[in-house]
């Protein structure tokens, strides 16, 4: 069975270094034959979407309150979950192995999505990318 890796990301104050550390995470993943987790917000999970389209990767993408905000994905799986974006956002930190995010420092849901992840036992990754100065970097490993 495919290791399933959950990527979430910040839906404002995206970098150019935040698309291409996602567009790594995502061909990595592809490479590796790994499962594809993303929600359906703005901002990085639309990335998601968009490039696993473009590239023909499947994915799974969860939708909140039974509906999507945005795109659903062409060429993967599309869930319209039966709960609030929380709910959703944990219930797929309980489905995946790893979590990598993608978070500018401020957005609150990608916050609490990887904290559900740790929270459930799951190896997480997060890249922060920079405060009020979005150009300066900082991958913060394991963040604690």
């Amino acid at each position: 069975m495919a290791r399933k890796i959950l990527l979430t990301g910040s839906r404002y104050l995206l970098t150019p270094e935040m698309y291409q550390k996602t567009r790594e995470l995502v061909v990595e993943a592809f490479s590796n034959k790994e499962e594809i987790l993303c929600g359906d917000a703005d901002g990085i999970d639309a990335f998601v979407i968009r490039l696993c389209d473009d590239l023909a990767i499947p994915l799974t993408v969860y939708g909140g309150y039974k509906t999507f905000r945005n795109k659903s994905s062409r060429e993967g799986c599309n869930v319209p979950f039966d709960g609030d974006f929380k709910e959703r956002d944990r219930h797929m930190a309980s489905l995946c192995d790893q979590c990598f995010a993608i978070w500018n420092g401020r957005s609150n849901g990608t916050r609490s999505t990887f904290m559900a992840a740790r929270l459930a036992g799951k190896e997480v990754k997060v890249f922060e990318y920079g405060g009020e100065d979005r150009e300066e970097t900082k991958d913060s490993g394991l963040y604690v």
